[in-house]
């Protein structure tokens, strides 16, 4: 299945966790068990990965991300935060 088929681009491997990260804190979750899992299981995601490469790209990748109109503002936002928060461990 093809997901954002539209949003597709080539790039380096990190914009791909950069990006995946940033949709799974952002996204609006009904109270379900993966809302409540999510932060768990996003750092068992990025466990795998170098995440200095990761926290280059953030800046670049969000900032790409928030010019997707299907965003809501409150995903902009939550997205912008973690940017923000990791740029500092960059």
């Amino acid at each position: 299945m093809l997901i954002d088929w539209t949003n597709a681009r080539s790039g380096p491997g990190a914009a791909d966790v950069a990006l995946t990260w940033l949709v799974l804190i952002a996204a609006e979750l009904p109270d379900t068990p993966w809302a409540t899992a999510r932060e768990r299981f996003v750092r068992e995601f990025l466990g795998h990965f170098d995440l200095a490469p990761v926290r280059a790209v953030m800046p670049t990748v969000t900032a790409w991300k928030c010019g997707d109109r299907n965003m809501r503002p409150s995903e902009v936002a939550a997205m912008r935060r973690l940017a923000a928060s990791e740029s500092s461990r960059a």
